[in-house]
Parts: C-alpha cells; sequence; structure tokens
C-alpha cells in the first residue's frame, strides 16, 4: 500500500499538488487485543505528503521525506489542520513485535517545516468521519502538523533494515543478540543488491560482514577460533551448519564495496586476499594433473598483500600468502624469500611461526637454491644476531667487567642448551636476552657471534655456513620433517676454517643427534651403526682443532653429549676416547670454580658405563679415583645423580646398582628415593611406592608430589575399595600434606583418593581435607565431586559433617543452596535424623520460599512414596474387567506404594488361582519386599516381620518361595547390624555355600571355613530348589555381602568374596561363549543340511 502511494505522489506529484487521500488507518492508543478493534478511536484516512523542501519532480522519493497527513475533519473544531507523521520509521517500530527496524542513529528526523502535536490530543475527541466530509477537505491545501501516532497496521520489515540491524554494533555486543545463519544473511544480501538498495548499508556494516563470513570460512564449530587479528568473535555464536566456506560471496562483497566508492579496510583487504588465494586453491584441485598450475594465480591477492605488508606484523595475516607462494614451488621462491626476510629483518622479535616458516624454505630446497637467496638468508641471520648482540651489550655491560674480573663460576650446559642460547640471540629482542640466556653463553655470543653466519658469498667458508644454518632449522623443526643428516652436511675440509666454525658446527651436529636418539626409544643395529661412524668423524674434526681457548663450559657440554651416545649405541671405544681427551684436557686438574662442569662429564661417563655392560658401582667410580679421593660426600652425590638419572631412563641396572649403592655405604638423597617411588609406579608396583612415602630423606614438596602421582596411578585402576594397610599409609600422609596445593596438577588423582578413603571408613580424615581444597580453590572442584562426597558422607550416617559441608558449599555457591538443602533434608528424613531434618526444612522454606512453600519431612516423604490412594481404589475396582498378568502386577505395585498391605494380601488371594506359578512368586515377592522399604522400623522388627509374613504366605496363600525370597530375607539380616555382626555374616555366607551357591576356584568349600553351627537356625531361611542364576541371584547376593563386610570393618572378607564373584562371572562368561559357538555351529549345520536337501530335490523344468 505504500509503495502505491509513492507511485502516484510520483505521478500526480509535484509541488504544490494536493496529496491524494489513501486510506491508511492509525490509532493513538496502542492495539492491546487484536480482535478489540472497537474499542479504538480511529484518527480517520491518513494521507501521504512529500516534504516541500526535498521534493521534486524529478527527485527519486525517499523514505524519510514522506509524512503521513491526516485531514481537518479527523479532529473536532473549525481550525484543525492534518496531523503529520514524522518518517514512516516511528509507524514501523510500533507496528508489531516481531518488526525490526533500524537503530537510532539511521531514524530521520522529523521532516522541515514540521513540529510535535500538543500533548492533549487524545482519541475520545477524534469522532467519526464521512466520506463526504473528506473529500470535501481534501481539496483545501492546509498546512499540516505533525502528530505521535503509536500504532500503525504492521507492514514486513525490509531486507536492508534486517540486515542493518544485525550488524549494528549494539547487537553484536549484546548478551542476547538477534542471530541469523549464514545463508539468511547472504540471502538478505542479495536481496539488497537486487533492489539496489546497497546504499542503506554503511561501510562498516559491509566490513562486519565480510569479516563474518571470512571467520566462518577458516573456522570449525566447536573448536576456539584462530588466533587472528581480523577475526569477527561473533561467529563463535553463529550455527554450527554455517561453519563453510563462503569466498565467492566474501568477492562479491569486497567488489561491491569497493564499486560503489568506498575505501577498503585492512580487514577487508585481508579476506580478499583469503577469497583469491582460496579460489585459487579450489581451482588448481579441480585441474587435471596434466594442466599445472599456473604462475599467475595469487596475482589477484598480489595486490591486496601488498597494501597490508607495511602495516600488519601478525602471522595469520602474512603466513596464508607466503605457503600460497611456496606451494606453487620454484617460480614464486624469489619473491617468497624476498618477503620473510624483510619481515623478520624488521621485526623485533620474530613469531614463532615466522622461525619455522624460514626454516622449511632453506630446509625444502637445500643445496639447490640459488646462491643469492641463500646469502639473502645468512645475511638476515647474520644481521639479527649482530643488531642483538649489540642492543645486549649496550643495555647489559655488566657481564663483561664480570668475566673480566673472573667472578663467573663455571655452569654445565648441554648442546641443546647452548643451541637454544643461539636461537634466542637470532630470534628474540635484546631485552629477553637479560632473561633468557644463561651468563656465559651471553659472554661466548658477543665474543663470537659475528663469525657464526658469513655475510661474503665469495668466502670460502661460504659452505660451512650455509650447512650450520641448515643445521639450525633441523634443531627447529620435526624430525619426520627435514631430510636425514648427510656427513658432507658439516664437512670442514678447507683449511680456512676457524676454531669458532668448528666448534658451533659440532653443538649443532651433537645437538640434534641429541635431539634425535637422546630419548628412551628403542634404535636398531643399522642406526647404531651410522650413528657410530658418524660420530667417529666428529669427533676426530673437532679434536683436530686446538683447544686451548675453548670455554671449560663448551668442552664439558661437548664431551658429555659424546658419552651420552656411546652409552645409547653401546660404544665402549668412543668412551674411553672420550675419558682420556677428559683427563688431558683444561678441566683438569678441578678446581672450585669448575666443579659443576666436571661433575656434568663424570655422571654421563659412568651413565655410558652403564650402557656399555658395567654392573659393578666400583668400576664406575674406578677411573675417577684420583679426581675424588678423600671426598666422600661428592662420591654420594655424584652416585646419587646416576642412580636418578638410570631410575628416569627405567634401565634394567637401576635396581641392581640402588642395592649396590646401598651396601656400599653411599648416602642416598630424597632426589633418589623420589626417582625410586616414580620407577615403581611406571612399572605398575603401587606398593612399595607408597611404602616410600614414609621415607625421612624424602623432603615435604617430593612427599607431597609422589602421593599426587600415587592418587593417579591409583585412579586409573579404579579400584572400589583399597587394602586397610594401603589406607591408613596414606591416610597418615594426607595429614602431613598440602593437599590443596595438589589439587590443580593431581585434580583426578586427588578426588579419587578422597572418595575412596571415605568409603573405606575415614571419614573425618578425609573430611578436613576436602574442607581446605574447597578453602583454597572453592570454584575448582566440579559440582559431580561434590555430590560424590556428599552421598559418602550420608551412606556412613555423618549427618553433622554433611551439614557443615553443604553450609560450605553454599556459601561459594549461594545460588544453589535449594538443591543442595532439598537432597540433604531428604537424607536426613530417611536416616531418622529428626532435628537435623527440621532445621533443614526451615532453612529451605527461607532460601527458596516459592518452590518449597510448606515444605517439611513427613511432606516431602509422602510426596516421595506416596501414590495416590484413589487410583490404587480404581486400580483394583478395574480387576474385574481386566485380567492382564501385566496389569494385575502394576495394579499390586501401587497399592504397596500406598501402603495399603493387607489390601494387597486381599488382592493377591483374589487373583492366585487365576496366574500361573512363577508370576505368584514375583506378586509374594513384592509383597515381602515392601516390608524393607519402611525404614523407620527397627532392624529387629523388620526381621521379624518379614520372618513372620514369609510363614503367613507360604501357609495361607499358597506362595511358593524362590531365590530372590532367599535374598530378601538375607539382606533384612544383613541390615541388622547390632546383632549380626562379622563372624555371624561369614557364618551365613558360609551357610549359603554349603546349600549350593558358587565358590569359585575354592569348589564347594566354605571359604572362611566356618562350623555349620556358626549360623542361628532361628531365622530359618528357605530351602529351595531351583537353577541358580548368576544375574538375578548370585551377583546381588554377593554384592550384598561386600557391602556388609564393608559396614562392619572386615575388609579381608570383603575381598574374599570380591575374588569369588570374580571367579563366578568369569566361569559365567566361559560358559556363555562356548554356548553361542556351540549355536553357531548348529547355525551352520542345520543351513548345510537346507541347502543339501534343496540340491538333492527333482525339480522339473519350468515351461515358457
Amino acid at each position: 500500500m505504500l509503495r502505491w502511494g509513492l507511485s502516484t505522489l510520483r505521478t500526480v506529484g509535484g509541488r504544490g499538488t494536493p496529496p491524494l487521500p489513501i486510506r491508511f488507518y492509525a490509532s493513538v492508543a496502542p492495539l492491546r487485543h487484536p480482535r478489540r478493534i472497537a474499542h479504538a478511536a480511529h484518527i480517520g484516512p491518513l494521507t501521504l505528503a512529500v516534504d516541500s523542501k526535498s521534493a521534486s519532480p524529478s527527485h527519486e522519493l525517499d523514505l524519510a521525506d514522506v509524512r503521513c497527513v491526516v485531514t481537518p475533519s479527523a479532529f473536532v473544531g473549525p481550525s484543525s489542520s492534518p496531523v503529520c507523521l514524522s518518517g514512516v520509521e516511528r509507524a514501523r517500530t510500533h507496528a508489531t513485535s516481531k518488526t525490526t527496524s533500524r537503530p537510532p542513529t539511521h531514524v530521520a528526523g522529523p521532516p522541515g517545516g514540521g513540529h510535535e502535536a500538543p500533548d492533549h490530543v487524545a482519541s475520545p475527541l477524534i469522532p467519526p468521519v464521512s466520506p463526504a466530509s473528506r473529500l470535501k477537505e481534501n481539496r483545501n491545501h492546509t498546512p499540516t502538523v505533525p502528530l505521535r501516532v503509536h500504532n500503525v497496521r504492521p507492514t514486513a520489515p525490509l531486507p536492508s533494515d534486517l540486515l542493518h540491524t544485525f550488524l549494528y554494533w549494539r547487537n553484536l555486543a549484546s548478551p542476547t543478540p538477534t542471530k541469523y545463519t549464514a545463508d539468511t544473511l547472504i540471502s538478505l544480501y542479495l536481496h539488497v543488491k537486487s533492489r539496489s538498495e546497497l546504499h542503506c548499508l554503511t561501510s562498516s556494516n559491509k566490513t562486519i560482514l565480510i569479516s563474518l563470513l571470512g571467520s566462518l570460512s577458516i573456522s570449525s564449530p566447536g573448536q576456539p577460533l584462530p588466533d587472528c587479528v581480523y577475526i569477527q568473535p561473533f561467529a563463535s555464536q553463529m550455527d554450527k551448519h554455517s561453519f563453510r566456506p563462503h569466498w565467492s560471496v566474501i568477492l562479491e562483497l569486497v567488489g561491491d564495496k569497493e564499486g560503489s566508492g568506498s575505501d577498503l579496510s585492512h580487514s577487508d583487504r585481508y579476506w580478499a586476499m583469503r577469497a583469491h588465494i582460496e579460489t585459487a586453491r579450489r581451482q588448481a584441485d579441480c585441474r587435471s594433473p596434466s594442466h599445472p598450475i599456473s604462475a599467475d594465480i595469487p596475482s589477484a591477492a598480489r595486490v591486496h598483500y601488498s597494501r597490508l605488508f607495511p602495516f600488519i606484523c601478525d602471522p595469520e595475516v602474512h603466513l596464508p600468502y607466503l605457503e600460497a607462494l611456496v606451494s606453487h614451488g620454484s617460480t614464486c621462491l624469489h619473491e617468497t624469500t624476498e618477503h620473510i626476510c624483510a619481515l623478520m629483518s624488521r621485526l623485533e622479535w620474530c613469531h614463532p611461526l615466522y622461525v619455522e616458516f624460514f626454516f622449511h624454505i632453506a630446509l625444502r630446497y637445500g643445496n639447490t637454491l640459488p646462491k643469492p637467496l641463500k646469502s639473502l638468508l645468512l645475511s638476515t641471520l647474520s644481521g639479527r644476531l649482530a643488531k642483538n648482540l649489540q642492543g645486549f651489550e649496550d643495555t647489559h655491560p655488566v657481564i663483561v667487567e664480570e668475566k673480566e674480573k673472573g667472578t663467573e663460576r663455571h655452569v654445565p650446559l648441554t648442546c641443546r642448551s647452548l643451541v637454544r642460547c643461539l636461537s634466542d640471540a637470532i630470534f628474540s629482542s635484546p631485552e629477553c636476552l637479560a632473561v633468557s640466556l644463561h651468563a656465559q653463553a651471553k659472554d661466548w655470543l658477543i665474543s663470537t657471534g659475528s663469525r657464526i653466519f658469513s655475510l661474503d658469498p665469495a668466502d670460502e667458508g661460504f659452505t660451512l655456513q650455509w650447512n650450520n644454518l641448515l643445521l639450525l632449522g633441523m634443531l627447529h623443526t620435526d624430525p619426520d620433517a627435514h631430510p636425514p643428516l648427510d656427513g658432507a652436511m658439516w664437512s670442514c675440509s678447507h683449511p680456512n676454517v676457524t676454531r669458532v666454525e668448528v666448534d658451533w658446527q659440532v653443538v649443532l651436529v651433537l645437538g640434534l643427534l641429541d635431539k634425535s636418539f637422546g630419548g628412551n626409544l628403542p634404535i636398531s643395529d643399522d642406526t647404531k651403526g651410522g650413528i657410530r661412524q658418524l660420530l667417529s668423524t666428529v669427533w676426530q674434526t673437532w679434536v683436530s682443532v686446538d683447544d686451548d681457548c675453548r670455554p671449560p663450559f663448551v668442552v664439558a657440554s661437548v664431551l658429555s653429549i659424546f658419552l651420552r651416545l656411546s652409552g645409547i649405541i653401546g660404544d665402549p671405544h668412543l668412551k674411553n676416547t672420550c675419558h682420556n681427551y677428559f683427563l688431558s684436557s683444561s678441566l683438569c686438574p678441578v678446581d672450585l670454580g669448575r666443579r659443576r662442569v666436571v661433575e656434568s662429564v663424570i655422571i654421563e661417563h659412568m651413565v655410558a658405563s652403564v650402557g656399555c655392560g658395567t654392573r659393578e658401582w666400583d668400576s664406575l667410580f674406578s677411573p675417577f679415583g684420583d679426581i675424588m679421593e678423600g671426598d666422600a660426600s661428592w662420591r654420594s652425590t655424584i652416585g646419587c645423580m646416576v642412580l636418578c638419572r638410570l631410575m628416569r631412563r627405567r634401565s634394567d641396572s637401576s635396581e641392581a646398582l640402588f642395592l649396590l649403592a646401598s651396601r656400599s655405604g653411599i648416602t642416598l638423597s630424597g632426589e633418589v628415593m623420589f626417582a625410586r617411588g616414580r620407577q615403581f609406579l611406571s612399572l605398575g608396583h603401587l606398593d612399595p611406592a607408597i611404602h616410600i612415602l614414609t621415607d625421612n630423606r624424602l623432603s615435604d614438596a617430593q612427599i607431597s608430589k609422589l602421593f599426587g602421582h600415587i592418587c593417579l596411578a591409583l585412579a586409573q585402576r579404579r579400584s572400589v575399595y583399597l587394602h586397610p594397610q594401603i589406607s591408613a599409609a596414606l591416610v597418615d600422609v594426607l595429614g602431613k600434606i598440602s593437599v590443596a596445593s595438589l589439587f590443580q596438577e593431581f585434580r583426578g588423582g586427588v578426588e579419587y583418593i578422597c572418595i575412596v578413603l571415605s568409603r573405606c571408613g575415614f571419614v573425618k580424615p578425609v573430611f578436613s581435607t576436602v574442607q581446605a581444597i574447597h578453602q583454597a580453590s572453592p570454584t575448582h572442584p566440579s559440582k559431580g565431586f561434590y555430590f560424590r562426597y556428599l552421598k559418602v558422607l550420608l551412606t556412613h550416617r555423618q549427618y553433622r559433617l554433611a551439614a557443615r559441608f553443604v553450609a560450605s558449599v553454599i556459601k561459594s555457591r549461594p545460588y544453589e543452596a535449594p538443591l543442595w538443602h532439598s537432597r540433604l533434608l531428604y537424607a536426613l528424613f530417611w536416616g531418622r535424623a529428626s532435628r537435623m531434618a527440621s532445621r533443614t526444612a526451615t532453612i529451605l522454606r527461607q532460601v527458596a520460599p516459592t518452590r518449597f512453600p510448606y515444605v517439611s519431612p513427613t511432606r516431602l516423604l509422602y510426596e516421595r512414596s506416596k501414590p495416590n490412594m484413589v487410583a490404587s481404589l480404581w486400580l483394583l475396582r478395574r480387576l474385574g474387567t481386566d485380567s492382564n498378568p501385566t496389569f494385575i502386577r502394576y495394579a499390586l505395585h501401587m497399592t504397596l506404594q500406598a501402603g495399603r498391605i493387607r489390601a494387597a494380601l486381599k488382592l493377591f488371594d483374589r487373583v492366585r488361582s487365576e496366574i500361573d506359578p512363577p508370576l505368584r512368586t514375583v506378586l509374594g515377592n513384592m509383597i515381602l519386599h515392601t516390608h524393607l522399604l519402611r525404614r523407620s522400623v527397627r532392624n529387629a522388627r523388620q526381621v521379624r516381620k518379614i520372618l513372620s509374613s514369609l510363614d503367613s504366605l507360604i501357609k495361607e496363600h499358597g506362595f511358593i518361595p524362590d531365590r530372590v525370597t532367599a535374598n530378601i530375607v538375607v539382606k533384612a539380616i544383613l541390615r541388622w547390624d547390632t546383632a549380626v555382626d562379622a563372624d555371624l555374616v561369614r557364618g551365613l555366607f558360609d551357610h549359603l555355600i554349603r546349600n549350593g551357591y558358587p565358590a569359585g576356584s575354592r569348589g564347594g568349600k566354605a571359604p572362611f571355613g566356618t562350623a555349620p553351627s556358626a549360623f542361628p537356625h532361628k531365622f530359618r531361611l528357605p530351602t529351595i530348589d531351583q537353577q541358580l542364576s548368576f544375574k538375578r541371584h548370585v551377583r546381588p547376593l554377593y554384592r550384598m555381602f561386600i557391602k556388609a563386610f564393608h559396614l562392619r570393618g572386615d575388609f579381608h572378607g570383603a575381598k574374599v568374596v570380591i575374588g569369588i564373584l570374580r571367579d563366578v562371572k568369569r566361569q559365567k562368561m566361559g560358559e556363555m561363549e562356548i554356548r553361542e559357538r556351540a549355536r553357531q555351529r548348529g547355525r551352520r549345520r542345520v543351513i548345510g543340511k537346507y541347502h543339501t536337501s534343496v540340491e538333492e530335490m527333482d525339480v522339473p523344468p519350468r515351461q515358457s
């Protein structure tokens, strides 16, 4: 209707032309109900008017220029004038609750010349207008008076309004935003574009839409969004079906935005570059292998990347473009190398992704890379190293002064530590070097850094420096991502090689070998032979250079790696050669400043001796007898470190060497005992590991950490109960350490051990631990752990501790107070703790007055266990017309749940002649089991009641007991904990074994060896001759005995029953497997006979 009015205005229009009357009724007051239209006073027909300042015959109308006019006849009085609406958006905002409007910043104000209507205008003063007076007054041109109209007939919102409202920043930042799927957004945009309304969307709207679709294209549902500066955070709230590529739509959006004259932002250019790259990649995948990929494919993205390169340093912006260049092979290699080198040269700190990509180029092409590009890569590394070292020397000159004074002691460093220092000096900033590098490595890098990488391609050592770069790249990448180490890669045969270059190349080679083979993985004999040959060549090269000026920590680090690798491959010749070089080097004689460096070499030599076959403790110390002569403490320290190294490597000889060391009088430290405990846990020996917890040599931190590892090992086993001695030992340790500090690292193990120790009877010691954990970190333990622990407290009838625990939990989670109080209230009432239940009910009425207005223990019990008694009476009346066995069983169940036992007995007498004996037994067991549900009755009275009810059912009602009946009687007897102690429970179990219940591998013998008179015959268990079922009879009965033994503290009896239950279960599983195999064989036999009989039949040929 509105569009028809606009077209009419364009046809008739022009300035000064009176508007045509258009029926467009509106009401001053909003309509509360759509059917009560008669109660709303109408203003009359509204007419459309065009603002005289903005309308012209050739001017295309905009919605902000259109006004709704009410004729003067709509008002009372001769001086009334037409009323004008200030834009269509004012009416559309209040149209319907589902109508979407633009944000306030885009709502047009009142047209020129209009003003607001007076507030005294009301709908009762507006009489109905006749058509004649309306036509008469429309002929007169009168000035319009705007009126704030509250309601118009609802109109559908435009797609541009929906899209603009969705992309508005307040909606994207709202906790309850308006959400659309990606398909809906794309459809809205295409609809807006088809209607030539793209001018309704701002430049920021288009940028947000482009980044949103781009984020959905590179993300996966359920996964965190990629770490990129141009990711739209709202993408995490989108529908899972929206996560798929939208690159073609992104290219269309960017083209439309650029075609409209708007400038592209950095975000637009980034997503346009990604779209061009992915589109080209998809086209290349669709091509046949005979058509090679064109080198001009990423050229469409080159313009956008060139605009982004000077301003952005995020690796997620540069790496997609660089990887696209690399995918084209050697055609774009020069451009790729220039980009990554220029990027790393200008950055103060290189991201690890940049470093990985830098070495990926060098390792992928290797020696086939052109020499100018090799020079570019080497100059990049040398430039960064020189700049960082110079900056570090300028800002931290204290290190050099200390070196000149000789006050700094040498610290042992491995080759991998030296390589890490070199990498930090190249790729980190000077400010980070003061924290990451060792003092000795800093000094050595400052003095030798300029000679590590060559800058002159004409230099004879250029090949050596390039090989150093390749070795450094191998150390920065995974072993599977780089080519294998080649002996020609580190050749040093030319005469002008300096000592520094040889030292660094040897450090890089040994660091790479240590990274690849220094772990505990097995190595084949062929690989060991190759390593042995390579180590021999590297050793000859290293010792051929004068070592008078080598720092002691460099000599020690190189010797340590040679010794470690010789022990791994089992090369005693290399080990002895390293020992002889050590005795003749600058490390001997040992002074106070070099003691730790020498100590690292001695430890590696002893570990290598064990790897080469030495098993005598004195033989390990004999090569260094002169060095350690008269120093027993140093000898013990080195022996402890050697044992720790062997235990961490899980060496087979560590146990024998441990015994030899203890017999030799060496004082073993707490570190050795801790490593021994970890070794026991790795082998699955929990008992000796728990015994180590009581060792006095362990510090508090070591005890806590070993206890955490033991808890994790126990949690992996998932044992429901623990041995009493193990439980007592763990509880003793639990009281000495702070478990709250271990909870973050060993959360699963600590939660498990608290639950299990509470089940084993140590409720109060564990309660203080749980309280300490809750006070230290109230939000870290899960709700499931709290529920399980509360259940254990209530099972052991620790109601006061349970109330204290609930109070402490509610302090940190006040919004869960009704849930915790209601659970506690149910348990307190069923446990007959009436006073605490009353207090809890009062608290529950205070914290949740709307949910529990009349809560009380009696009411809760009635609502939980009592069904409607009228329903039970109706079921009894229906039995006269429905004799279905299922309905009979349901009727008896509802009658028993309603507490009408006498009615249930009458029902049983009434239907027992109509049902078969198995169903009669089931109904009788239901009646008998109802007495066990009455927990308010004392245990003694309950046993007497069940026995008397059983006699009554047998004698008066014709009940036939079965194995389930026996289980019900045993359950009642086991509940009587005051008269039935652990010895009587053992006698009862032996009595059942003698009467035919399975005993597992023990045969028919009584497992506890009690006399037949140990079980009193006053309980009168029913004598039953029925086949046993493991699922219905044996397993429930044995589980009841396990629980009874634990509640009485007889853990040995519980373990015996658990073992019998496991044996019986294993036997039943074997029998089931045998029966299944026989069934399969019988089925195949029958099928074979059927096929044979069909083939032997004389079937006449079919006539055509």
